[in-house]
């Protein structure tokens, strides 16, 4: 009986849990093996590379902000409001000094610009009537500029369902025109799978909802005078 409670630790002076030894105590010495000075160097270029990075992507985050905020102004026919919107971001973009081909250009901004370019090729077809040139954005890429303009047709469905419920035939036929134009164009590229071309073919289905809207309001006799007139309009040429 003495022996099984030795055994179980009773009787005993201390049961306390035995701790391992701490290392003992080494100076400190600069190995020969290990570039100390070039790991420092590479330090502090990563921690400036990613201040760099973090400063972009709030940059970003503003350019891209502005720019929806200006294709929410200009489907609410908000002209000015969205200029302002646009002279913000046009700001930002000409004050970040990003080159072209830097990695952070690439991967942070390219998206902002897309945007500022979908909002401006809107304000531009408002204003004109036509499609914004690449002329205009000396900043952008030729992806960019394509993309900010596939961006630009995905708006002009939505502006294309308001009108038809309004029955403007004449603003659907400009909408007409200027798709009908683009997606002749661009049947020129090759585009690989991707989201270039993803976003090209979705012209197809703005152009078939355009063609749906104004066949049904050409069956209707409130409309049919205005379509057959505009349809007439758009098949004069333009005048010099």
């Amino acid at each position: 009986e003495k022996r099984k409670r030795e055994d179980l630790g009773e009787g005993t002076v201390s049961n306390k849990r035995r701790l391992p030894a701490l290392p003992q105590a080494q100076p400190h010495s600069e190995s020969l093996s290990i570039p100390q000075k070039s790991f420092e160097s590479l330090c502090l270029e990563y921690s400036s590379s990613k201040a760099r990075r973090d400063e972009g992507f709030k940059l970003q985050n503003k350019i891209t902000k502005d720019g929806h905020m200006a294709v929410y102004h200009l489907h609410r026919g908000e002209i000015d409001e969205a200029k302002n919107c646009l002279k913000n971001a046009l700001s930002c973009i000409e004050g970040s000094k990003v080159d072209g081909n830097d990695d952070l250009r690439v991967n942070v901004f390219s998206s902002a610009i897309e945007t500022y370019i979908k909002a401006s090729a809107m304000l531009h077809f408002f204003e004109t009537g036509t499609l914004v040139q690449m002329g205009q954005f000396a900043f952008s890429t030729n992806e960019e500029y394509l993309s900010g303009v596939l961006g630009f047709t995905q708006e002009l469905q939505r502006y294309i369902v308001r009108q038809g419920s309004s029955k403007d035939i004449a603003s659907l036929f400009v909408c007409k025109e200027v798709l009908e134009c683009l997606q002749a164009q661009l049947m020129l590229f090759d585009f690989r799978n991707g989201p270039l071309r993803h976003k090209f073919d979705g012209i197809k289905y703005a152009v078939r909802k355009l063609e749906d809207t104004l066949f049904e309001l050409s069956l209707q006799e409130d409309t049919a005078a205005d379509f057959l007139a505009a349809s007439a309009a758009q098949a004069r040429p333009a005048e010099a």
